[in-house]
């Protein structure tokens, strides 16, 4: 996708979902200057590396394991998120706004490392010819 239009939609849905919390929040309004940034950026990285997404959720591997982290992860992440929804919505949308992140992080951290891999090696800048200074 276009970067505009990834900055365009990230903006629409960072907007979308603080005017949603802003209409029902009763409390924490403070939290509304943190949600634009955070789904925003989460939602820029997702569009970025939305094929990262789809590659690591499709790959071969050990079914039970995929299924097994799953279940650590989504019992965990989502009890979490669960406890914080009695707080206010605000928190509780910033703490789904921070897991999102944090899943888009681990996906962009692993495209980039594969891509590293794949690449073919570049010297360093240490190791690369640079004009040396001959003294007499």
């Amino acid at each position: 996708m276009h970067r505009v239009l990834r900055y365009c939609c990230s903006i629409a849905v960072a907007l979308a979902v603080t005017a949603v919390v802003a209409g029902v929040a009763t409390s924490d309004h403070i939290l509304l200057f943190v949600i634009p940034p955070l789904y925003g950026l989460t939602t820029s990285f997702a569009i970025a590396h939305w094929r990262a997404w789809t590659r690591y959720s499709s790959r071969g591997g050990a079914r039970g394991a995929k299924i097994r982290n799953g279940l650590v992860g989504g019992v965990l992440g989502g009890s979490g998120v669960l406890l914080l929804s009695t707080v206010s919505v605000s928190v509780w949308v910033v703490a789904v706004g921070f897991l999102l992140l944090g899943h888009v992080n681990t996906v962009v951290e692993f495209d980039h490392e594969l891509d590293d891999r794949s690449s073919p090696e570049q010297p360093s800048d240490d190791e690369a010819e640079s004009p040396s200074i001959q003294t007499s």
